[in-house]
């Protein structure tokens, strides 16, 4: 629970310091596209996700920066077709202002070239695959939770 409150508040921040001045003098919603396997072999955790986000933003009352916060939820089914078909829904039909969520490595590299060249921010709380910020990184999303690598980092001493 303490890494999606986190990432939620990592989305915040990028969510206010991304929207353009124009956007941001407008007034509208800020759209958070959410991407959770809610079935599938990892809908459990997926579930947990959501409820973590929901928790959270209505604690704020679903604002940020004086704006309102609208939640668009996807299921990613677990699998990274689904998720990539999910996220261009996301991106070009809702234009959501920043993307968040996902679970697993495969879901997050299946992501990071259309994050990357649609130019979307997006949090990644749990994705945890060393790629994505190490040898080849994402310069469009901020991972608010660790990689996969650093539990081992200590043994390297």
């Amino acid at each position: 629970m303490r890494y999606v409150i986190r990432a939620l508040m990592a989305v915040r921040v990028v969510t206010v310091l991304a929207v353009p001045a124009p956007a941001a003098a407008q007034g509208g919603a800020i759209k958070i596209g959410l991407l959770a396997p809610l079935s599938g072999a990892f809908s459990a955790t997926g579930k947990d996700m959501l409820v973590g986000t929901e928790l959270y933003l209505d604690e704020i009352g679903r604002q940020a920066a004086g704006r309102k916060i609208e939640l668009i939820i996807e299921d990613t089914e677990g699998t990274p077709a689904a998720a990539l078909t999910k996220a261009r829904k996301l991106v070009e039909q809702d234009r959501v202002h920043v993307l968040t969520g996902g679970l697993l490595a495969s879901t997050g590299y299946a992501l990071q070239p259309l994050v990357d060249g649609q130019r979307i921010p997006a949090t990644f709380p749990v994705i945890a695959a060393d790629d994505l910020t190490q040898r080849k990184p994402a310069r469009w999303i901020v991972r608010t939770g660790w990689t996969t690598s650093q539990p081992m980092h200590p043994f390297g001493d």
